[in-house]
């Protein structure tokens, strides 16, 4: 899909950031939704994939200024809609990621394009912050399916709000351990993995 839309971006309707971002958003409702027991679901996939692809558009084109943004905002509702749908049918997420997808889905289909530039705009404060994240994204994506296991079984008795303090304390802590000084340690003495041909 990105392969087309970018070939194809001069051709298509102009997406604003904005929009594209609700897309996106939206889009979680989907990346949810497990229809079969296969990881790599099909319909999970394509139809996250579709969501992100407005955002994809929006990035790539050459930005226009407009008098009034477009809102798309039956679009957006009936995108959301479904996502929600499945989701609530076909997806194995927890409750409370059930509801929280689901109100932010409804949210980003009401809003005016206009007030979610807004917030993308004072989003910007958190860069810095995000890039850190995505600086030891891979060593979080590795550790938090264990980590989230062992600290529900050892804090069992304690609140929601302790073990997820707790949970992203360590999380953190050893994502930048894994990622800032052994991975560090490990390029710059010249060790890369290597996988053997068969």
């Amino acid at each position: 899909m990105g392969h087309w839309i970018a070939a194809w971006r001069d051709h298509l309707p102009r997406v604003s950031v904005p929009l594209g971002f609700a897309f996106f958003v939206i889009g979680l409702c989907y990346a949810r939704v497990q229809l079969t027991s296969e990881y790599y679901d099909a319909f999970r996939l394509t139809a996250f994939g579709a969501c992100c692809c407005p955002l994809i558009l929006s990035l790539i084109q050459n930005p226009v200024v407009v008098e009034k943004e477009p809102q798309h905002r039956a679009w957006r509702f009936l995108v959301s809609l479904i996502g929600i749908s499945a989701l609530w049918a076909f997806s194995p997420s927890l409750f409370v990621v059930k509801v929280g997808l689901t109100v932010l889905s409804l949210l980003f289909s009401a809003l005016n394009v206009e007030h979610i530039q807004t917030g993308l705009t004072c989003f910007r404060a958190l860069v810095p912050a995000l890039s850190y994240v995505g600086s030891i994204s891979y060593a979080l994506y590795v550790l938090h399916a264990p980590l989230i296991f062992i600290v529900n079984h050892m804090l069992a008795k304690s609140s929601v709000t302790v073990r997820l303090a707790v949970f992203g304390a360590v999380a953190l802590a050893l994502s930048h351990l894994m990622e800032r000084v052994i991975q560090k340690r490990l390029t710059t003495r010249g060790w890369t993995p290597r996988l053997e041909s068969t």
